[in-house]
């Protein structure tokens, strides 16, 4: 998980040291940290580059697949960029892309898997 703490809409800007803490506890309660271990979470500003680099070593490390998931198209471009391969999560807004393999629910990125 590479999750930025800044956000798209402007009406969620916060200060950055807020919103860092608020992305942590969001993904805290969602559990994904317990099913995927804290080192596979990383929150990041506005690019998830580095993020995405950082979690792309260890899971090569380990012998894991890596795959990301986003609903940003800029993210899944960086993504792309560092040869990971990207979904793309369409959650009812934003232009459909012919880049990236599209999901609308966690059955159709199983599927895609």
């Amino acid at each position: 998980v590479v999750s930025s703490f800044v956000s798209s809409n402007p009406e969620f800007q916060q200060e950055a040291e807020e919103a860092r803490m608020y992305q942590e506890k969001k993904i805290a309660l969602s559990g994904i940290t317990s099913l995927l271990g804290e080192e596979h979470v990383c929150v990041v500003g506005a690019s998830k580059t580095e993020g995405l680099a950082e979690l792309q070593a260890l899971c090569v490390a380990r012998g894991e697949s890596c795959v990301f998931i986003d609903d940003r198209i800029e993210y899944l471009e960086e993504a792309s960029k560092l040869g990971i391969p990207a979904i793309w999560m369409h959650r009812g807004s934003g232009v459909p892309n012919d880049r990236f393999p599209t999901a609308h629910s966690f059955d159709d990125i199983i599927a895609l898997l």
